[in-house]
């Protein structure tokens, strides 16, 4: 089996070909004529015919449009959600650090050069204050 280079077709050869078909040339010999896949030319026919647009772009159904859109969206939430876990454990670190030096060095001082709020690091705290209080309950 003897492989082809693939091809690129402008706009105005696709256009061609099908006008072609529609003056009543046959199929076969604009196939073998122009040596076009006979997938590549019913394609080009049935695209001309719903939209007479070539593009992809403009012949995809809703359920295609849907797809992509859908594909787009997991693909953003996917990186918010990589984001967020990343972000949550430099955070733990941050808490941490200040949490273990805080007899030596001031909160407020850690938290501006860890550039975290001083709010996060006292939500936090008291978060753990009140968990450490339910245990011992």
């Amino acid at each position: 089996m003897v492989k082809r280079e693939r091809r690129t077709f402008s706009k105005e050869f696709k256009e061609q070909i099908v006008q072609l078909h529609l003056s009543g040339k046959p199929r076969n010999e604009i196939i073998k004529e122009y040596e076009l896949t006979p997938s590549a030319f019913d394609k080009w026919v049935s695209q001309h015919k719903t939209t007479g647009s070539f593009e992809e772009k403009d012949n995809r159904t809703p359920e295609q449009e849907e797809l992509i859109r859908l594909r787009k969206e997991n693909q953003r939430l996917a990186m918010e959600n990589d984001i967020l876990k990343q972000a949550a454990l430099i955070m733990r670190r941050k808490l941490a650090v200040i949490c273990n030096n805080s007899h030596k060095y001031a909160v407020s001082a850690m938290c501006a050069v860890l550039q975290l709020p001083r709010s996060t690091y006292y939500y936090e705290a008291k978060i753990r204050d009140d968990q450490d209080k339910e245990g011992a309950i």
